[in-house]
């Protein structure tokens, strides 16, 4: 990972973390999945995403 992307991800971290208080359940699933599981989940489509966590592809979608 270049320094760049480092930053990205760092951003990324902190501003799903800083939301975290304000998601709906389902929503706050999705960011605790994506929070631990940051370099698999780039390459994870919506559908799949969404049957890792356990929730509907339409809560991936507004997480995002």
């Amino acid at each position: 990972m270049d320094e760049t992307s480092g930053k990205n991800v760092s951003q990324a971290n902190l501003l799903i973390r800083s939301h975290l208080d304000q998601l709906k359940p389902a929503e706050k699933k999705v960011a605790e999945y994506v929070l631990q599981k940051r370099e698999e989940v780039i390459h994870l489509s919506i559908t799949k995403l969404a049957k890792e966590v356990g929730v509907s592809e339409a809560t991936i979608v507004k997480f995002c």
